[in-house]
């Protein structure tokens, strides 16, 4: 009676082997269930889709037919999650005007771009720029706000009073100063620190960094993300 006892209790014991093998059909079952509902959401997915599509080409088809001129959403449109009218549909919200005060530098991200979004000291002004400095693609964000003689405005002679001056932002690397408006060069390109910046700025010729338009409108301040601001020259050539 005892022999067999031992041998029952022995025949429900389970090698390590088995307990492994065991657990990895376990795992792999577990896998297999998980990849099954993937792919089910995928294939619901791709049916709200289509769907989605055969809605978009009919109301299409219907504002052709009405003559209106309309055109199927924009990418902007469909980031934002908002019908915009064509003058509007370049304009995204950035942030509350509550967000900024005189003299402050916020950075944001908006639609995958870094920008700098900066206030004068006056808070008369509002500027946006990338956030990249155009030798290394540093962060400007932690550079200081400088006032740099405006150099592309002409002056008269005899001269009889001080340049124009313009807010500046200074990269905090080589302290290159970029004009917050036209995001022109200021002054000397690389000029940190004494002679290695020099040797730094001969890796990329001086350039300017890309600024955007920037408005305040009813309780929010909005970036033109999808369009950068022409260079004063290419103003200057139009006015011409």
């Amino acid at each position: 009676r005892e022999s067999r006892k031992n041998k029952k209790i022995g025949g429900n014991k389970q090698s390590p082997e088995a307990k492994a093998k065991e657990r990895q059909q376990e795992l792999a079952e577990r896998a297999a269930r998980e990849r099954e509902r993937q792919l089910e959401r995928l294939r619901k997915n791709e049916a709200l889709n289509e769907d989605e599509e055969t809605e978009e080409d009919e109301d299409v088809n219907l504002e052709k037919k009405k003559g209106s001129g309309k055109t199927p959403a924009s990418v902007a449109q469909k980031l934002f999650g908002k019908a915009l009218s064509n003058d509007d549909e370049e304009w995204a919200v950035v942030f509350p005007k509550t967000r900024i005060d005189p003299g402050e530098v916020v950075p944001v991200t908006i639609g995958g771009i870094d920008l700098l979004v900066v206030a004068s000291r006056d808070g008369e002004k509002l500027y946006c720029l990338e956030n990249s400095c155009s030798h290394l693609g540093t962060p400007l964000e932690t550079g200081m706000i400088e006032q740099r003689p405006a150099e592309d405005k002409k002056r008269t002679f005899p001269i009889t009073k001080e340049p124009d001056m313009e807010d500046c932002i200074v990269c905090p690397t080589h302290k290159t100063a970029f004009a917050l408006e036209s995001g022109e060069v200021r002054g000397s390109w690389c000029p940190y620190p004494p002679v290695l910046g020099k040797m730094m700025g001969n890796v990329k010729n001086p350039a300017p960094v890309t600024v955007f338009e920037i408005r305040a409108k009813g309780k929010n301040i909005e970036a033109r993300i999808n369009s950068p601001l022409r260079s004063e020259t290419e103003k200057k050539d139009k006015k011409n």
